[in-house]
């Protein structure tokens, strides 16, 4: 509760501050999230004379929210560029929205960057079916070899680059871990071919105990299902396998 009426108070202060044009809630409570014992983190969006004169730095020193970073609309626009050191956090502004936008446009560098950017979704989608095949064709032969540490390696390696895959083929940010489920129930995957609690299980199941026939099963549906997206040319381009 008192970390709630401090946020409550930052926002107020905030809004009524003319250095400060926007404000963003990041993290599970930006997104509708939390729990009592989720932090509050918050980009705070200041105009360049602010920045200049170091007149946010009051927020900054504030010892009432987990973590506020204060930026100009300029580096806001640069932050988490694609291909860029902050990519990572593109999934901060996934299904996010501005608590508050003075400068009229913050919600619209909010959307681009909880996407995937146009003309990119291909190369990623392409990349990454290329990773989980060869991921789990090594699990393969290594549990047919009799390497069994290696074959659940190999299968749990192979699990990201298919997360990414899949939410790339419908120009979406792969989520962080712990919103695989929330995303995948509140935002379905088109033509997935299994239901959310199914995919899931199955993803436990290759985690746990890297189980073969699940990760074969997983394979055959979910190459089906990029190759039903038209990356046929991509699955046929590996050696020893052709879609039909």
């Amino acid at each position: 509760m008192i970390k709630d009426q401090k946020y409550a108070a930052l926002v107020v202060e905030a809004q009524q501050d003319p250095n400060i044009l926007g404000l963003i809630l990041a993290g599970g409570r930006g997104k509708g999230q939390f729990t009592e014992q989720s932090d509050y983190d918050v980009e705070l969006i200041a105009t360049d004379t602010a920045a200049a004169k170091g007149k946010y730095k009051k927020y900054e020193e504030k010892d009432i929210i987990d973590s506020i970073n204060p930026m100009t609309l300029d580096e806001f626009r640069a932050h988490a560029a694609w291909g860029g050191p902050e990519q990572w956090n593109r999934y901060t502004f996934a299904h996010n929205k501005a608590v508050f936008d003075k400068a009229g446009e913050l919600q619209k560098i909010i959307d681009e960057k909880g996407v995937i950017p146009p003309g990119k979704e291909r190369e990623l989608v392409e990349n990454n079916i290329g990773g989980y095949m060869n991921l789990v064709y090594r699990a393969i032969k290594n549990f047919r070899d009799g390497n069994a540490l290696s074959a659940r390696l190999d299968g749990c390696e192979s699990l990201p680059w298919l997360l990414t895959a899949l939410f790339g083929s419908e120009n979406r940010i792969r989520p962080y871990n712990k919103f695989l489920r929330w995303e995948l129930e509140k935002y379905p995957i088109a033509d997935l071919p299994f239901t959310t609690d199914e995919f899931l299980k199955k993803i436990e199941l290759i985690i746990a105990t890297g189980n073969i026939a699940v990760q074969k099963e997983v394979f055959k549906k979910c190459i089906q299902f990029f190759c039903n997206k038209g990356f046929v040319k991509t699955v046929n381009s590996w050696e020893g396998y052709k879609f039909e």
